[in-house]
């Protein structure tokens, strides 16, 4: 048993995957028109696809003035009330995005795109029993509408986040993402998606098949490269996850989040000196990294380079001055110097950031106890005890121990 368990802090370094994305499928301008009785003025024709060329480009405003001109030129054209309403969707005007979008659906009701775009409006604004709707009439007309499926999944994926038991909306969420990388096999997000849920679901080979997917669509993008170094260093792979982790640093050379991860690996790995040389990296590229400073004072504490670990954790708590695990690690440097009245000092700092710190209680318990002070040591043997059994219960039972010989708690 390690009595300090100084090596705690490495839960620190974990990355979590969030399951959200910032847009939705099927959110384009539309240029090529189908099939309809109806065809509109080519004047009409000409300023959409002038406002899908503005719109593109992320000028909205010049956008929007030639999609209300072609709606001017012809009121009921679909293409170009969805393209108006997609203008103010980007503008983040939701209500008059949707009026477009009803517009569009009222002048073309068999036209799918429009009721997805509607779905999404809906989404948005947090309405997600109007939205599913919307985008399952979208399904219902096209049953190859691979966008409106993954529209579907992002709603249960943004109710798990919220969910007493997010597991049927995961479920659920890849069964219709199941259906658009089906119908749409290059479906770069919605892989990413997939593989998402597969690693939140413990499902690690599904989730590395997915990622892969994902990175043969998009061969030049870095995360389906990262999400894969995340996975192999779950599975305790350090060696897969660092090939991971360099082939998206040839894509992002200057990320720094790039450089924890792959200390990360090299941590793994027990290749201290290496996993240093990432962990300085990370903090030359950002230097307002309190991580990265926090992760290099580790490095060099398991180097046994206590100065040079007690700087970085300083720097990590200047940087960011909550950083409870910073201050327990500065603390823990004086204690493998010998240096009982600095650690103790540095210790109790950290436990006025957390007072529910267990490193912190545990590791300054048993200080106080060897330097014979029993009724100091068990001012936090005790409430280490009791806040400790499940998580550590071998130390905990350490604690209570030598909280009774020292008279009880």
């Amino acid at each position: 048993m390690n009595k300090t368990f100084y090596y705690g802090m490495l839960a620190a370094l974990l990355f979590v995957t969030s399951l959200s994305t910032s847009g939705c499928f099927g959110s384009f301008p539309t240029t090529v028109e189908p099939e309809r009785k109806k065809i509109p003025p080519k004047v009409a024709i000409y300023h959409n696809n002038r406002g899908v060329r503005f719109l593109e480009a992320n000028k909205f405003d010049e956008a929007e003035l030639e999609f209300k001109t072609a709606v001017e030129a012809s009121p009921d054209y679909p293409e170009a009330l969805s393209n108006l309403g997609l203008t103010f969707k980007y503008k983040g005007n939701l209500d008059q995005a949707i009026h477009y979008f009803e517009a569009a659906t009222k002048a073309d009701e068999k036209w799918a795109t429009s009721w997805n775009h509607l779905g999404t409006a809906y989404m948005e604004k947090g309405d997600y029993k109007r939205a599913q709707t919307y985008l399952e009439k979208a399904i219902k007309l096209d049953l190859k509408f691979a966008d409106a499926y993954y529209n579907l999944a992002i709603i249960d994926l943004r109710q798990a986040r919220t969910a007493a038991d997010p597991k049927p909306h995961l479920k659920k969420a890849a069964e219709n993402l199941k259906k658009g990388t089906e119908i749409n096999p290059g479906m770069y997000f919605g892989h990413l998606r997939l593989g998402d849920i597969y690693k939140q679901l413990n499902d690690w080979e599904k989730a590395l098949i997915r990622y892969r997917l994902a990175n043969e669509s998009r061969p030049r993008e870095a995360e389906p490269w990262i999400k894969m170094g995340e996975v192999y260093l779950e599975q305790g792979d350090p060696e897969r996850a660092r090939a991971s982790l360099v082939k998206a640093l040839k894509v992002n050379p200057k990320d720094s989040e790039l450089f924890l991860k792959l200390g990360r690996s090299y941590l793994q790995n027990r290749q201290y000196t290496d996993a240093l040389g990432a962990f300085k990296h990370a903090s030359e590229l950002d230097q307002d990294n309190a991580k990265a400073f926090f992760h290099m004072g580790y490095a060099y504490y398991v180097l046994k380079e206590y100065s040079k670990a007690r700087l970085a954790f300083e720097k990590a708590l200047k940087l960011k001055p909550t950083y409870a695990d910073a201050a327990f690690n500065r603390g823990m440097t004086y204690v493998q110097e010998n240096k009982s009245q600095e650690a103790t000092q540095a210790l109790k700092k950290a436990l006025a950031i957390d007072p529910n710190h267990l490193q912190t209680l545990y590791n300054l318990g048993t200080l106080y106890n060897k330097l014979n002070q029993p009724v100091e040591a068990n001012k936090y043997l005790c409430p280490f005890a009791e806040k400790a059994s499940e998580r550590y219960p071998q130390e905990a039972q350490v604690a209570r121990t030598m909280a009774s010989t020292n008279g009880g708690c």
